[in-house]
């Protein structure tokens, strides 16, 4: 799951830094689903979400840095659908993800109104 130098796309940093948790945003790759905002132990604010084209589900974890959305991690694997065919913004466990938020530190979840804070600045700032 090791994402090295990887950044997000135009359209998916877009999707990223707009997406309200839970709220699923369609791009031309699919649909973008934010799944938690959190700052991490640094101060760095960071998303875990996921990018489900209908073939293909990606699990991640990007931080903004030097204005861009750095992937700290990601996994992928098929999408996993419920019997009613809709699949949760989280999606199932997964513990490399899982790995990753940890090693970053979640210090606190971002709530509601500090996530749409987040948006309306473009993710800047650090600390609290």
């Amino acid at each position: 799951f090791g994402a090295g130098g990887l950044v997000a796309g135009p359209a998916l940093a877009q999707a990223i830094s707009t997406a309200h948790s839970g709220e699923p945003v369609q791009t031309l790759a699919g649909a973008v689903s934010v799944a938690l905002s959190f700052r991490s132990s640094a101060g760095n604010l960071c998303r875990r979400f996921r990018l489900d084209n209908g073939t293909q589900s990606q699990t991640a974890v990007a931080c903004p840095q030097d204005g861009r959305w750095q992937i700290e991690g990601w996994t992928s694997r098929p999408p996993e659908r419920s019997d009613t065919g809709f699949t949760t913004a989280a999606g199932p466990s997964n513990a490399a993800i899982d790995a990753v938020i940890r090693k970053l530190g979640l210090a606190h979840a971002l709530g509601r109104s500090e996530e749409q804070a987040a948006i309306k600045s473009g993710w800047q700032g650090k600390g609290h």
